[in-house]
């Protein structure tokens, strides 16, 4: 068996996204290589946890941030 190269392609859905991978596959690809799409996700900006107010975590405020996303 041949040696085989792994390549890990980022991939978060955008064009550029897309546009990457088909240049991998036009440009740089081999029959052997071992291909690992990696899900990138950006996170919303949640509101900072302030130690001024003790330990109380916005996490109300956290989870509306994510589920409107």
């Amino acid at each position: 068996m041949e040696h085989s190269r792994r390549v890990g392609i980022p991939f978060d859905g955008s064009e550029a996204a897309k546009k990457a991978v088909h240049w991998y596959l036009d440009n740089a690809a081999d029959p052997n290589d071992i291909v690992i799409f990696i899900h990138v996700q950006e996170l919303p900006a949640l509101p900072l946890l302030n130690l001024r107010s003790g330990l109380n975590m916005p996490t109300e405020q956290w989870m509306k941030t994510i589920s409107e996303r």
